[in-house]
């Protein structure tokens, strides 16, 4: 078995732990030795104490970073206290916006009328707040996925306390696990970037696999409108780039997350530790930022002031801001569309056509559509004029328009415009029959 492998060190343990049983039996009997006696007494170097005897792997389980105390037998905690952070800021429409379907956050634009928002839990989201992160075996999902470093931070008197855990080695997993779970309480709200997906869906995963009940609070995951205010403007919205692009913060001598992995097998199988250091500080800085990120986003959804004056992409906010019914969404998408945004446009129209205003939706697609390079403001002027306005003639030219040009249809979209022109012809020539009668 390789060295540092999970199954050889369960099985370095299963050995230690026959061999307490027997020394433990020859004690019994009277057959130990007191040199040997002694030796193990004075926990030579190699030899781990663990709750059910002795691991005696061979290897060395000292924890060479001051500030960290030893929780259980492979598990270790680190206390940091912040007091020039701020608070989180109140802000109930960010808890408007996470009440909202994570699938209705990610559409294009808002698929519910003014009335038909969800109303937000009377708990608000700066109560009992707990922002974590996990560092992991892996970057992608999968039962063997295992968190060797957990932080959770939490502000309280003044000041932001950030707990990290570290797992030393496999068989404390699930001391760590349980630990970490005292930190998190279910009746607190868990705020992380992408721990809706990944990080609370390794936790539910591994603390099965140990045995135990997933017992999770609320999630708020800051990584969708992240996206949303951002993925246009920024190459890529992880917490490093926002980090960078937005605060305008470079860590010094910060460490890749694509390599934490490989820096926590190496400790495994070496206990080559020199690169540790920057891990915990990479994950530390992660959680800090957790905070500030939550705080601006908390300012941008609540109308705050921005003194940096952060660019956002305008559809994004505008159409977050509808999902919650907020009256300001609307002004956010004109002015974007006036700065020649068209998506703030077609959120905007879709939005007057879900509010009955027909005569301002018809005018956003006019605009739209004279460039005739959107698929959306044809279908929908088309669809007017049919209905609403009976202008089968201008339908028709419209239709004709989509079919010949290049755009992106799916096979139903095409297939309706076919037969739309089919049933435009038909009701062209019956007028026509009509009037020469």
């Amino acid at each position: 078995m390789r060295k540092g492998s999970l199954s050889s060190r369960l099985s370095a343990l299963k050995a230690g732990r026959q061999e307490a049983e027997k020394l433990s039996s020859q004690g019994r009997t009277g057959k130990v030795s007191g040199t040997g006696a002694e030796e193990r007494g004075k926990g030579e170097k190699g030899a781990c104490k663990t709750t059910s005897g002795v691991f005696d792997s061979g290897e060395d389980y000292s924890f060479p970073f001051p500030g960290w105390e030893k929780v259980s037998d492979f598990v270790f905690r680190k206390t940091t206290i912040f007091n020039d952070l701020q608070p989180p800021v109140p802000g109930m429409e960010l808890k408007k916006i996470y009440a909202v379907d994570q699938k209705d956050n990610q559409n294009q634009g808002p698929n519910k009328s003014p009335n038909q928002y969800r109303e937000p839990n009377p708990a608000g989201p700066n109560k009992n707040l707990i922002f974590f992160d996990l560092e992991t075996t892996g970057l992608s999902g999968g039962a063997g996925n295992i968190a060797f470093l957990a932080g959770v931070g939490f502000y309280s008197q003044g000041q932001f306390t950030l707990i990290q855990l570290f797992l030393q080695d496999y068989p404390g997993e699930r001391e760590f696990l349980l630990e970490l779970m005292k930190l998190m309480p279910e009746s607190s709200v868990w705020v992380s970037y992408n721990g809706k997906s990944f990080d609370t869906s390794l936790l539910k995963t591994r603390l099965l696999m140990n045995g135990e009940q997933p017992v999770i609070g609320e999630n708020l995951d800051l990584l969708y409108p992240s996206r949303r205010l951002w993925r246009t403007i920024l190459p890529d919205c992880s917490l490093g780039t926002l980090e960078v692009e937005i605060f305008k913060k470079r860590r010094a001598l910060d460490i890749p997350g694509s390599q934490i992995p490989d820096i926590y097998f190496n400790y495994l199988k070496n206990r080559e530790a020199s690169n540790l250091e920057r891990v915990f500080a990479h994950h530390l800085e992660d959680i800090v930022s957790l905070l500030k990120l939550y705080n601006l986003l908390g300012e941008i959804f609540s109308g705050v002031e921005n003194p940096e004056k952060i660019p956002v992409d305008p559809a994004g906010l505008g159409g977050l801001l509808l999902t919650i019914g907020e009256r300001r969404a609307p002004r956010i998408l004109e002015e974007g569309l006036s700065c020649g945004n068209r998506k703030c446009g077609l959120i905007l129209a879709d939005y007057y056509k879900r509010c009955g205003d027909r005569n301002t939706a018809r005018g956003i697609w006019k605009q739209l559509w004279d460039e005739k390079t959107e698929l959306i403001p044809g279908l929908e002027l088309a669809k007017e004029l049919e209905h609403r306005r009976g202008d089968y003639g201008q339908a028709l030219r419209i239709v004709d328009t989509l079919l010949s040009g290049d755009f992106d249809f799916t096979v139903r979209i095409k297939e309706g415009l076919l037969h739309r022109r089919v049933r435009l012809n038909s009701k062209i020539d019956r007028n026509a029959s009509e009037k020469n009668i």
